[in-house]
């Protein structure tokens, strides 16, 4: 079971490093508008701001790396295993 957890997380934070050699930025959905009464108690609608995400030069490649040691630990585990019983 953990040798399954590792390697699903070690290939979702490689997965993660290259969509961010990829793509410039992530736009995050901005959550609904919210609606405020002016003085006059009419309601206004109020634009709630995106979310951007800009990854830095160092991410793509440390997120790829970091992914790739921690499968590599996840094939380890089995040996590991193996070699106890």
């Amino acid at each position: 079971m953990w040798r399954t957890l590792f390697m699903a997380f070690g290939f979702f934070v490689f997965l993660v490093g290259a969509q961010c050699l990829v793509v410039d930025k992530f736009v995050l959905k901005a959550s609904p508008p919210k609606v405020q009464t002016n003085w006059a108690g009419q309601p206004q609608i109020v634009p709630v701001p995106r979310r951007e995400i800009t990854p830095t030069e160092w991410a793509p490649f440390s997120l790829m790396a970091g992914g790739a040691v921690i499968w590599l630990y996840a094939v380890s585990i089995s040996n590991r295993l193996k070699m106890k019983k």
